[in-house]
């Protein structure tokens, strides 16, 4: 196997789809003899790579209402820059959370054009608004409202 990595990568993948029921079965063994050790792994990958989690977790809330698109972390952290990390309705620096301008459950997509980084307290405000209803509310309630930038 060590001399060639390849040839041997390519008989376990011969064998996983021959095998699917006993590939299950080693892959449940496996955890249960080292469940404490996965998930210390799977928590310190979380805290150590928050913005990533984010986006997965982002993603597949997506997908499961059916939006269109992928957000990837590098688009979501150029975008945070793009607003300085501040952000898109207050102003305001803070821990940036993807918004959908178009909430999905209005049938908004989960691509770049349609997500604004958003502080925690705009994003619930905003609920299910689109983009121009919540500014337009925040005007009539007198608070500040950042403009819009060209993207």
């Amino acid at each position: 196997m060590k001399r060639n990595l390849a040839r041997a990568a390519a008989a376990m993948r011969r064998w996983r789809t021959a095998h699917p029921d006993a590939k299950k079965l080693r892959s449940r063994e496996y955890y249960a003899a080292h469940r404490a050790e996965i998930i210390g792994k799977a928590a310190e990958y979380a805290r150590s790579h928050p913005d990533i989690v984010r986006m997965i977790r982002n993603n597949r809330r997506c997908r499961e209402v059916g939006a269109d698109g992928s957000l990837t972390s590098a688009a979501w952290l150029a975008l945070v820059e793009e607003y300085e990390g501040r952000c898109a309705y207050c102003d305001m620096p803070a821990r940036l959370v993807p918004d959908h301008g178009t909430p999905l459950a209005r049938g908004g997509s989960n691509r770049v054009e349609n997500i604004f980084p958003a502080c925690p307290r705009c994003n619930n405000e905003k609920y299910t608004m689109t983009v121009d209803e919540y500014r337009g509310r925040r005007r009539a309630e007198g608070r500040h409202v950042r403009p819009l930038l060209e993207r």
